[in-house]
């Protein structure tokens, strides 16, 4: 036998008397095994196996629950619950045990070479060659750039507007284009937009995310300002053609399928005409929604006339942002309502080989660090400047912003933020005056808590995975999976956002198995569900976006969320075997690593105060599941700042006037705020005081119920303030300021007092008239019944703050190297020559992955159960000419659009009868003329007579997009509307023509 103190620290002591005081320790241990028990903290033995006074009066060890139980014959009724405990056990031999740090997640020591699967660091840009970026408005993404620049030569953004107008020589883009800018001294009018006015030829304006509260007004840096045309992703749009009608400025739509839209998320109105002048088209924010199907927005010039066509977009306000200072990045969904996200994902998904471990690891901050340009005071009222964007919200509960590094100490401290008086300034109330009005040092602001967004990083997608997620309050290590498939088999159609049981013979349980809020997935794809008619119909956000199918299986995505306080090895709050005490407000490093065969183990672990690495919670996966714990240990490095609430269920009838409403949990809500109460047909925002109950089956209390607003409002308020005097009739906590003359748009009402209204912005103007302030939703309280079949939807209104998240560097490694498995050379070799003529350009053959896939067969794009996440990896490009004189140019150009409309075929061809295991797809242009237009060349070398090969195994292999997608013709949705697409073109530089044949092969890591 081997005596031996145990390490587990998270055991549960309570104090008492002689059978009372009891210990829970996390690991189960045989009664005749436990030797001694000591209170070090006290210097006392309170168990002695061979001490009569000091038994235990009862003892459990469970192995089940891994946990051993014992209550103290002796008198515990002194000490304290946080003494620290000494364990002493007999193990069966002796053995040597490392620290978890020197054994790879198959438990291997780590003496082998480990190989790195990714080179990312940052040091002069995002490297958007490895990385794609995203930002969506639930799921639904709205325009990507292209590799055009517009040639633009100045922009201007007067002060105290969003109104951007940029110049050009000719060729202005059209109204409703989107574009893409970049590098304008002022932040605020980055990112993508939407162009609202233009002259067609020198001209054109859009609105920035922010109004403009300095005096810079031309904001056109002629060394690095470029302005993009865009693209929209495809399917991006609201439904079908909607239904706009307006009242004054009052714009309001309905939409053919459910919006899935916030109030606080903009979106991008075009196409739009009116009988007579102003038609609604442009940027706006979303004020009201009064259903599923139906919103409000506010326009500064009210439509004259009837308003016909049109086609609605969400305008995600995500931005990524290269640090050339120190070499990282810099991104935020920049969220001012619900379910707003932007995500950085490697392009590939690294491969996991069975018998190995995946480490990846990266330098981030997770909680916003705000860099600062002045930190001044006026007495006790402290004014901050931001470098960038804060994205701060004032008077909402929750929101903390910590000053560090300032010699006055009276800067220093954690403050609730007073008033917000710029996209870029705020204040706070310090204790006590500060001894200087600016102050001095190497001071810094970090946001450190808040409601309703989350930002994490780790090794997963949309569907599985294991990451890291800090939430505002507490920081997480979850697991993600979506193996878990629901009852039943349902019909999707393209385009629909109803999903509904196929048949009888294959009952679904919807109401059963699903939460409204929950991610489900269907044909590879993620859907948010929206609304739960019955158990054999549902809605989902956005609309299915594969081909039309029956008997289709659904998934329920599930994370296991496993909070600070509950990890098993180290709780990173100085009490641990590290006495690590983390601060999220400075950068850390995150390590995970995993080992999969369906039943591995996960850990999640940091870079501690010796610098070296140790772990903090191990989650086996063995002996606890019915099927593999995620689908797949394919996956890929990823980082998101998304605005998804915390969400709950009604649990009882809720009547008009009532004044409390009883829920299934409110964990995840503030103590205060603003919650929305919804079902398919009724949208009541609701203020609420207070939360009674602890977690699950609580309640929130103090409601005010839902107000209509009120119109031609007079405010005595200073130009600059947040405050000022009014009638409060009508008005609630959350209510959108329309009147844009005023207030920046997207200002809300954040506290009400006697005769006073405190809003999100500070004014524009002192003692606007005619203000409008809209109601969020149903005008008056409403009954919503309690029914377990047609359950009602509880979630945090807007978020508190849009974080920003700071990444460097990101390593992916497999220990013990990875293994290129023998596999199948591919080859595609056209038959028949394609003619080019003499100093003509024309392409030979595309080729990219299938868009999905399963069983080992390809097809088109939610035809099969999985979108293809595989490695295409090129291998060689051979050339042949007829002609003996001939020069020839060849390129790979990687995501240019070809000229025609060809039909993707499978890597034979379609040919009947031919074994093919590819899961590629070729598009061939043989005795064509198509050319190719955008994209970029990755690879090129020079054809004389003959022949000439190239090896392209040094260039990046193919894959897919985040979101997925892909046409049927290879001149729709290229990357990143579908997967990679690589197309050889040659140019014939001879003076005669060439007729060219063309050969690619490639290799697919299918596993």
């Amino acid at each position: 036998m081997s005596r031996k103190v145990l390490l587990e620290t998270g055991y549960t002591f309570t104090p008492g008397e002689s059978g009372v005081g009891s210990l829970i320790i996390p690991k189960a241990i045989l009664r005749e095994r436990l030797i001694l028990i000591t209170n070090v903290t006290t210097n006392t033995v309170i168990y002695n196996f061979s001490d009569a006074n000091l038994k235990a009066t009862t003892y459990t060890s469970s192995s089940s629950a891994n946990t051993t139980t014992l209550v103290f014959n002796s008198i515990t009724s002194g000490m304290s619950s946080t003494d620290k405990l000494q364990i002493i056990v007999d193990e069966y031999d002796e053995k040597f045990t490392p620290s978890e740090t020197y054994v790879d997640p198959v438990n291997k020591f780590r003496v082998s070479t480990a190989q790195a699967l990714i080179d990312t660091d940052f040091e002069y840009g995002t490297q958007i060659s490895k990385w794609e970026n995203l930002s969506t408005i639930n799921s639904r993404p709205f325009s990507f750039a292209s590799a055009t620049g517009l040639g633009v030569t100045g922009i201007t953004l007067s002060t105290s507007s969003r109104t951007v107008t940029s110049f050009l020589p000719s060729g202005a883009p059209s109204v409703g284009t989107p574009i893409a800018v970049q590098d304008c001294y002022l932040n605020i009018a980055n990112g993508n937009f939407i162009v609202e006015t233009s002259n067609g030829s020198t001209q054109f304006t859009y609105t920035a995310r922010a109004v403009n509260t300095s005096t810079v007004t031309d904001i056109f840096d002629p060394n690095k300002t470029v302005i993009y045309s865009g693209s929209i992703y495809t399917g991006s749009a609201i439904g079908g053609t909607p239904t706009i009608t307006s009242s004054g400025t009052a714009v309001t739509i309905t939409t053919t399928i459910p919006h899935g839209l916030a109030i606080g998320n903009e979106v991008a109105i075009t196409g739009t005409s009116a009988a007579t002048s102003n038609p609604p088209n442009g940027s706006f924010v979303v004020a009201t929604i009064n259903s599923a199907t139906q919103f409000v927005i506010y326009t500064q010039t009210a439509p004259v006339g009837a308003i016909s066509s049109g086609t609605i977009y969400v305008r995600p306000q995500g931005q990524v942002l290269h640090r050339p200072f120190d070499g990282g990045v810099i991104f935020s969904s920049n969220a001012n309502g619900n379910y707003e996200s932007t995500t950085r994902q490697t392009r590939r998904y690294f491969r996991y080989q069975s018998g190995k471990g995946i480490q990846v690891s990266s330098g981030t901050i997770i909680k916003p660090n705000l860099q600062i340009d002045s930190l001044t005071s006026s007495g006790t009222t402290v004014t901050i400047q931001t470098k960038e964007q804060h994205n701060i919200l004032p008077g909402v509960p929750g929101t903390v912003v910590t000053i560090s590094g300032a010699n006055e100490s009276a800067y220093n401290g954690s403050f609730a933020i007073t008033s917000v008086t710029g996209y870029n300034t705020f204040q706070y109330t310090a204790l006590s005056a500060p001894s200087a009005t600016t102050a001095s040092g190497s001071y810094s602001a970090s946001v450190t808590g808040w409601y309703g967004a989350s930002n994490r990083l780790g090794i997963f997608d949309a569907q599985n995975g294991i990451f890291f997620e800090f939430d505002g309050q507490t920081l997480y290590a979850v697991r993600r999976s979506s193996t878990y498939q629901i009852s039943g088999k349902v019909t999707a159609t393209n385009g629909s956002s109803v999903i509904s049981r196929t048949d009888n013979s294959f009952p679904t349980s919807f109401t059963k198995q699903l939460n409204m809020g929950d991610f489900i997935v269907i044909r590879g794809q993620s859907y948010r569900v929206v609304d739960i008619a019955s158990d054999s119909s549902l809605t989902i956000s956005p609309a299915y976006r594969g081909a039309t199918t029956s008997f289709a299986i659904v998934s329920r995505t599930v994370e296991l969320r496993i909070p600070q306080s509950q990890w098993n090895i180290d709780k990173c709050d100085g009490t641990g075997p590290s006495g690590y005490n983390i601060d999220l407000s400075k950068m850390q490093m995150f390590y995970m690593d995993y080992s999969w065969y369906g039943a591995g183990f996960i850990r999640w672990g940091f870079r501690g105060l010796d610098g070296n690495v140790f772990y903090a919670h191990k989650l086996a996966n063995n002996n606890v599941n019915t099927e593999a714990y995620m689908r797949s240990g394919n996956l890929p490095a990823r980082y998101e700042s998304t605005s998804e609430p915390p969400k709950t269920q009604l649990s009882a009838t809720l009547a008009s006037g009532g004044t409390a409403v009883s829920v299934a949990s409110t964990v995840g809500f503030p103590t205060a705020g603003t919650i929305l109460v919804r079902n398919a047909n009724l949208y009541e925002y609701m203020n609420y005081t207070g939360i009674s109950g602890s977690g699950t089956n609580g309640t929130f209390t103090g409601l005010t119920r839902g107000r209509a607003g009120v119109t031609g409002l007079t405010i005595t308020i200073n130009a600059g303030s947040n405050t000022g005097t009014a009638t409060t009739t009508g008005i609630q906590i959350g209510q959108r300021v329309v009147n844009t003359n005023a207030f920046p748009e997207g200002t809300f009402v954040t506290t009400i007092g006697t005769g006073t209204l405190t809003f999100s912005q500070a004014a524009l103007s002192a003692n606007p008239t005619g203000v409008t302030i809209a109601p969020m939703g149903a005008t008056s309280g409403q009954n919503f019944t309690y029914s377990a079949g047609d359950p009602v939807a509880i979630e945090l209104a807007y978020p508190t703050y849009g974080p920003t998240i700071s990444h460097w560097g990101t390593s992916v490694i497999m220990d013990g190297r990875f293994d290129d498995d023998k596999s199948l050379v591919f080859t595609f070799g056209q038959r028949s020559s394609t003619t080019v003529g003499a100093g003509a350009t024309a392409a030979l053959f595309s080729i990219r992955v299938s868009p999905s896939v399963d069983n080992g067969v390809s097809a088109a794009f939610g035809a099969r159960e999985l979108i293809n996440r595989m490695q295409l990896t090129l291998r060689a490009l051979d050339i042949t000419t007829t002609n003996f004189s001939a020069n020839l140019l060849v390129t790979a150009v990687l995501n240019g659009t070809p000229s025609s409309s060809t039909n993707w075929t499978n890597a034979v061809a379609n040919a009947s009868g031919v074994v093919n295991s590819s899961l590629a797809q070729i598009a061939s242009y043989a005795g064509g003329s198509t050319t190719v237009s955008g994209g970029e060349v990755t690879a090129g070398f020079f054809v004389g007579s003959g022949a000439n090969s190239i090896d392209l195994s040094q260039v990046r292999d193919l894959g897919n997009s985040i979101l997925g997608g892909g046409g049927t013709t290879s001149n729709t949705q290229i990357y990143p509307d579908g997967p990679d697409t690589l197309t050889i073109v040659v140019t014939n530089l001879s003076g005669s023509s060439a007729n060219v044949f063309g050969r690619l092969s490639w290799t697919e890591a299918q596993a």
